[in-house]
């Protein structure tokens, strides 16, 4: 993986507004070029672009990701802390490229799905048979070749439980405990809609900087945002306080 500039203040701004309309996998993409810009992110198995996209979330946020979700026994509020390291050791588990998958007398050649791969099958009039007939590369039973929308379900499923387990990041589940009534569950973390929230978060908060320092300074947007962040909150405060 390339190790390119990532996005400034002002090219960030310009990926939200990219991003709006756009499909959740489409915006995943999006965000995972603003941290490498050398990056063909739609060639990415799932679990990489969500690597690469926690990356741009430590540089801009922190290192710990705070998960709110509601108990699933008592119905309050609850919340857990993530950790963005701990995440890269699960990710560091994976595999690379297409391996293979014998179910009974069925053999299966699969891949981990990309990121493109997901932008065509919210496209397509099925995402499922989408899918599987882009991750499965070939299924064989019995030296006949078998299309990967016929195959049965359990081979499917099969096949579903090697994908996640070759590609651990992919599908990111976390187990949450509620203060209030003590119960356990599970809850996915999908991490780059997770981040487009954040960063639509921190655009918003950057806009009103800009406009209070071009209310003040009559400097252009552009002149403002290529200000070093420290320095510009700098003088945000002095504007502030009078």
């Amino acid at each position: 993986m390339g190790a390119g500039r990532s996005a400034s203040d002002a090219e960030l701004l310009d990926v939200l507004e990219w991003g709006d309309g756009l499909s959740s996998p489409e915006r995943a993409i999006l965000l995972a070029v603003a941290q490498d810009r050398d990056l063909d992110a739609g060639i990415l198995p799932l679990g990489v672009r969500n690597a690469v996209i926690l990356k741009l979330r430590r540089h801009l946020f922190g290192p710990t990701i705070e998960v709110y979700d509601t108990c699933v026994h008592c119905r309050e509020g609850a919340s857990l802390e993530v950790s963005c390291a701990a995440l890269d050791q699960v990710g560091a588990h994976g595999r690379d490229g297409a391996f293979e998958v014998r179910v009974g007398t069925y053999e299966i050649v699969c891949r981990p799905p990309t990121a493109t791969d997901l932008v065509t099958a919210a496209r397509a009039e099925s995402a499922r048979t989408s899918l599987l007939e882009s991750t499965i590369v070939r299924a064989r039973r019995g030296g006949a070749t078998i299309p990967a929308a016929a195959l049965p379900a359990e081979v499917v499923s099969e096949v579903g439980r090697a994908l996640a387990e070759a590609d651990p990041l992919a599908e990111i589940e976390l187990t949450a405990t509620c203060e209030a009534c003590g119960g356990s569950w599970n809850t996915v973390l999908d991490i780059s809609d997770f981040v487009w929230q954040e960063l639509r978060q921190w655009g918003r908060r950057l806009l009103w900087e800009v406009h209070v320092l071009a209310s003040a300074y009559g400097w252009p947007e552009r002149e403002i945002l290529s200000v070093p962040s420290r320095r510009r909150q700098a003088y945000l405060g002095l504007v502030l306080d009078g």
